[in-house]
């Protein structure tokens, strides 16, 4: 009844299930890393003074920004703290675009970027990826001249295509509207894939990040930025007065100081997906790109990307399944433990076994 009339016909942002948290269930479908968050945290909760709790956070989150402001080498300035990056992301549409204005988004992607758009009443221009999904920068800037404000995922999801460094300068020595580049599975990458060094050239860069996926941490919804100091100064104006609790704060700076933790379970994770990868190419699936903590796989072997899905389902296994345009033949894994992808393994070996039994000649 109350309802503005641009939002009438919005659809929300649909997640992956989110099943009841049970020890038969292995879930593989929201890219949560699958090792426990550092340890540190559970000590710092311990020894935690909850009488701080009458009192009102940090507004700015001042210790978490100088936290990492150290670990990034990067100016505080130039550091923003949000309610998980999706607090981010809209913070930018409402403080950048103005309603009407357009901005490029590649295809696929991470759909949330079109729902905030609509809720603020700024238009979005898709941009095809090519056909083994990657991003096509001259595309793009083709396409240009008619936005304000152009989002890159990179690694992009769910494909998982990483864009170079050069191919992102490239972009912003020629666009020179707001470039939102959303590096969530970073970590998962090749060193030295980050742009985050970047922001230092390019005033019109906006690099995001967050503690859910490489730092486990999805539970605190905990995200952050780095961009030029008068961009930063836009996004602390419009926030919420207090947008992370201080618990929130005080986890996130534990998890980020716990570094050696960090890498271990990042190269776990890199194994598992190496392995993972080599294993669904055996059992005829097509696999795209290898640079976050997921897989997006094609089944060509006969059987239907959405049969697989509820076949899993049935044995308590969530993958991700998406009814869209280009992906609705395909399927994203969540990288999970050594223990839950051999789980997986078996079933899916299981499938295929048996669908090629059904094709033998019977003599």
């Amino acid at each position: 009844m109350f309802e503005r009339k641009h939002l009438k016909n919005l659809k929300g942002y649909v997640s992956g299930i989110q099943p009841t948290f049970n020890n038969d269930i292995i879930k593989l479908n929201s890219n949560e890393n699958p090792y426990p968050p550092s340890s540190r945290i559970m000590d710092c909760l311990k020894d935690f003074n909850f009488e701080q709790l009458r009192f009102y956070p940090s507004a700015k989150s001042d210790s978490l920004r100088e936290c990492i402001s150290k670990i990034y080498d990067v100016e505080v300035e130039n550091i923003f703290c949000g309610n998980g990056s999706d607090e981010i992301i809209s913070l930018v549409f409402k403080g950048f675009f103005e309603e009407n204005s357009s901005i490029i988004l590649p295809y696929p992607t991470y759909t949330l970027y079109e729902t905030i758009a609509k809720i603020q009443n700024v238009n979005t221009i898709f941009i095809n990826t090519d056909e083994d999904f990657s991003i096509d920068i001259d595309k793009i800037l083709s396409t240009s001249k008619k936005a304000t404000g152009v989002v890159i995922v990179n690694p992009n999801a769910p494909t998982g295509i990483l864009l170079s460094v050069e191919k992102i300068k490239f972009l912003l020595n020629q666009f020179k509207g707001l470039v939102i580049l959303d590096e969530a599975y970073i970590d998962f990458a090749d060193e030295n894939s980050s742009c985050l060094n970047l922001i230092k050239m390019y005033p019109n860069l906006i690099v995001l990040r967050t503690l859910s996926k490489s730092y486990s941490l999805c539970g605190i919804r905990l995200g952050y930025c780095f961009a030029s100091k008068d961009i930063i100064s836009v996004l602390d104006k419009i926030k919420d007065s207090y947008n992370i609790d201080t618990i929130t704060q005080l986890i996130a700076e534990e998890g980020l100081k716990d570094r050696a933790y960090f890498n271990i379970n990042l190269e776990k994770v890199k194994r598992t997906r190496i392995r993972l990868e080599n294993e669904l190419v055996n059992l005829g699936f097509k696999v795209y790109g290898l640079n976050a903590n997921f897989l997006l796989c094609k089944p060509e072997n006969g059987l239907e990307a959405k049969d697989i899905y509820d076949y899993l389902v049935d044995q308590n296994i969530f993958i991700r399944y998406f009814n869209q345009k280009r992906l609705a033949d395909k399927l994203r894994i969540s990288i999970g433990t050594g223990k839950e992808i051999d789980i997986l393994l078996s079933h899916l070996n299981k499938l295929v076994t048996e669908r090629e039994m059904s094709f033998e000649p019977n003599f």
